[in-house]
């Protein structure tokens, strides 16, 4: 991401990010400043914890980077704050699976997900503003 939306600002500033195709240019760097060689594969930690906020923009970037010149060439791993993460809203109010971002994630060769505990009571999220 580029600024944090929640604790840095206050809750005052809006959530920026880079775009999929920003993020394809970013891996395009990386191979090049490291010289990878064709059996070489690169790790990518992204552990933002903002990361998965916008979905759409993860399934795009899994569509561009299967069909780029590095699919296979990194290695993802993921971080999520919650299992919200990977839901998505659906009639009559409940969550459900999304199944377009686990699919995103399987495209990418992600295995794992990382998950944190902000906290043990609802309190300290809210006050984190992380209950969301």
């Amino acid at each position: 991401s580029q600024g944090c939306a929640i604790c840095c600002s206050g809750g005052l500033s809006q959530f920026q990010y880079f775009s999929a195709p920003r993020m394809i240019e970013e891996l395009d760097k990386i191979a090049a400043y490291g010289k990878m060689d064709a059996q070489e594969k690169f790790n990518i930690f992204l552990v933002d914890s903002n990361f998965n906020n916008n979905p759409s923009r993860i399934i795009e970037f899994a569509n561009l980077y299967r069909n780029s010149r590095h699919n296979g060439r990194f290695e993802f791993f993921i971080r999520h704050n919650t299992v919200n993460g990977f839901l998505k809203p659906a009639a009559g109010g409940k969550k459900v699976p999304n199944r377009e971002l686990i699919a995103a994630y399987q495209a990418l060769g992600i295995k794992e997900v990382f998950m944190g505990v902000d906290s043990f009571d609802d309190a300290s999220t809210v006050t984190l503003k992380t209950h969301k």
